[in-house]
């Protein structure tokens, strides 16, 4: 992890490096297309340029997981003792356990720390990369319900709501296909994945962050 880094700088960093895996395999696909001999790097055991694209796609969704986590936290950390904000009542139903609810009443520890760390063992739980558990964990922390939220997210590219929910889930789903199942379809067959396909996916998962990003200030 880069430190002194903001966690937003380090989700575009994640997906900069997703991007270069889109890069390598564009250059994979001109290497093959021009029988260019380079030893193991072109042979039958060497990766295919799906490969790096179906990493890419995983890449860019594992990003966005970790940053909401990241973001969701610090955003009601940063709001504690603020008695002016108005704690959303997904936020409100959470329960401190009776050893956090004593070190709040004894002071031994500071406030943001208790909720911090109390957060961060209830989101642990949470997988953000498909769009109930992404309106779920954004619902900690604004007063927005899941149409307003993939409204926002959907707007700016002509997109209703639910075509913007869609889209995320169906980007949750395939790369849940990559990762249990090796992108094979029911017939044992890997599923094609080309550099726009992937590009897409990286274009829209850094069009969510960018979107929640604004949502969260």
């Amino acid at each position: 992890m880069s430190m002194g880094k903001t966690p937003f700088q380090r989700f575009t960093d994640n997906l900069q490096y997703a991007q270069r895996m889109i890069h390598g395999g564009v250059t994979l696909e001109k290497l093959g297309r021009a029988r260019v001999d380079l030893g193991a790097l072109t042979s039958d055991n060497a990766p295919h340029p799906d490969d790096l694209y179906r990493a890419s796609w995983t890449q860019c969704v594992s990003a966005l997981d970790h940053w909401l986590h990241e973001a969701i936290i610090a955003y009601i950390v940063d709001h504690t003792g603020d008695i002016n904000w108005k704690r959303p009542a997904r936020l409100e139903a959470l329960k401190l356990s009776m050893g956090e609810a004593e070190r709040l009443y004894r002071g031994s520890t500071p406030a943001r720390v208790v909720i911090r760390q109390f957060l961060e063992r209830e989101l642990k739980r949470s997988t953000y990369q498909k769009s109930s558990a992404i309106t779920d964990g954004l619902r900690l922390a604004l007063h927005l319900d899941g149409g307003q939220i993939w409204k926002h997210i959907g707007d700016p590219l002509q997109l209703p709501a639910h075509q913007a929910i869609a889209k995320q889930d169906g980007i949750g789903e395939r790369r849940d296909k990559i990762a249990h199942r090796a992108d094979l379809d029911e017939q044992g067959q890997r599923t094609p994945m080309s550099a726009t396909d992937a590009q897409l996916t990286l274009d829209w998962i850094a069009h969510v962050g960018t979107t929640i990003a604004g949502l969260l200030r």
